[in-house]
């Protein structure tokens, strides 16, 4: 049932939110950077380490202050200007990547070096993570919301595909660390283009810190888990988050052994799956604002679940006849974009609803806790998955990771979980 009072589809809103337009133009940039870096980096540290063991860790810590970090980083980010501290961390990670680029070149760079770079590294981002959310509602209109996050999702995921397919030429051209200098140059820009944004922040005297109140900051460090705890729709939100990661975990982990094992293909179709897992990404994320004024998050949700586990599951269809590869790819590619639709879809979903339950004052502590959560999920389901991948076959376990988010989304649904703000939630049925 149509939303009353909601307007259709209306992207061209957003040409009257410029700060926020020159976000997206920023965030464009970053992803393009990452989107080379990821492969770049992983022959830097291969090339610098010799060692799988090695870069596991490197990979391992790259990930660890999302996890360890942020929920404490978030507390700071509320007691300081957002823009401000966005743009310091840009320029921070244009230095130390910059610095990484420099010692490799000149062959300084050994793995203890690397690993204390990629750790600060890191642990800059998850300064600025929360103050990317915290800066939102400053600069986009709350009716906004759908559009904005979708177009930058949207705008971003193609922006990765382009960079992925660049990247290869990009080393063959330049080296790795041409590549690499590539990354810093778009932390540079994106501060720049922050920079540029015109923002009102107001920090009361509460919020602001002249210094470091151990007392206070634990103090304000319980008081957002409370809220996040006590915040029945922000808690499942959180909840859902470690379930999606979780879930998406051992396709991202066996991904290569499924399709060399399973579908007895090569790295062909590997290219051709991610292909389609990111234009399936983007067209969810672009969509998602025609499907917000027709179903309410409550059905969404565990709607694109059940979509997203029933495709997991049929990908693997394609190993019951691996010999007729046309057949293997039109199954694995079309399955592959439903499951990047409904990721789209649910990943917007979260960020809107998010969004309009959390509190401003609470935004930065949260949002922090949110991403946490999140980035938890993903190495303890992938060491999961690549244990049972002794004891099973990797399209086994493919397929009852589908059948499991299929079940947890009928679980969402007959449990009535709620995914919107308290508010929201009281509005009759019949009124929205």
């Amino acid at each position: 049932m149509r939303k009353s009072g909601k307007p259709a589809l209306q992207y061209r809103r957003l040409m009257g939110q410029r700060q926020y337009l020159k976000m997206i133009l920023a965030n464009m940039i970053n992803r393009f950077g990452d989107s080379v870096d990821s492969i770049a980096f992983t022959w830097l540290v291969y090339a610098i380490t010799g060692s799988a063991s090695w870069s596991a860790v490197v990979f391992a810590l790259n990930r660890l202050p999302s996890i360890c970090v942020q929920p404490f980083a978030g507390v700071f980010v509320e007691g300081m200007r957002k823009k401000t501290l966005m743009v310091a961390a840009d320029l921070l990670r244009f230095g130390l990547v910059g610095v990484l680029a420099v010692l490799y070149i000149l062959q300084l760079l050994s793995p203890v070096v690397l690993l204390v770079l990629t750790l600060l590294i890191s642990s800059v981002e998850a300064f600025r993570l929360p103050a990317g959310t915290a800066i939102l509602p400053m600069i986009l209109d709350k009716e906004c919301y759908e559009e904005g996050m979708s177009l930058n999702q949207g705008v971003c995921t193609l922006v990765e595909l382009i960079g992925l397919g660049l990247a290869g030429v990009v080393i063959a051209t330049l080296g790795v660390e041409g590549a690499i200098l590539i990354d810093a140059a778009t932390f540079l820009l994106s501060g720049l283009i922050i920079a540029w944004i015109r923002v009102e922040e107001e920090i009361t005297k509460e919020e602001k810190r002249s210094g470091l109140d151990v007392r206070e900051y634990l103090h304000e460090l319980r008081e957002g888990a409370r809220y996040a705890i006590d915040r029945r729709a922000v808690l499942h939100f959180c909840l859902l988050a470690m379930l999606i990661n979780a879930l998406l975990a051992p396709v991202s982990a066996l991904l290569t052994p499924l399709v060399v094992e399973v579908f007895q293909q090569d790295s062909q179709l590997l290219s051709a799956i991610n292909l389609s897992l990111s234009l399936g990404m983007g067209v969810g994320s672009l969509v998602f604002p025609l499907l917000s004024t027709h179903s309410r998050p409550n059905h969404l949700i565990p709607c694109f679940l059940l979509i997203t586990g029933l495709s997991l599951t049929s990908m693997t269809a394609g190993g019951l006849f691996p010999e007729r590869v046309m057949a293997v790819y039109a199954v694995t590619c079309a399955s592959s974009f439903l499951i990047g639709g409904g990721i789209g879809v649910l990943q917007c979903t979260l960020s809107v609803e998010f969004m309009k339950a959390v509190e401003e004052r609470y935004l930065a502590r949260t949002a922090a806790i949110f991403n946490a959560c999140g980035s938890l999920a993903s190495p303890v389901a992938s060491l999961a998955s690549g244990a049972l991948a002794g004891w099973c076959s990797v399209g086994g376990i493919i397929a009852a990771t589908g059948a499991l988010c299929a079940c947890a989304s009928l679980g969402i649904w007959a449990g009535r979980v709620q995914f919107e703000s308290e508010d929201r939630s009281a509005v009759p049925e019949e009124q929205a």
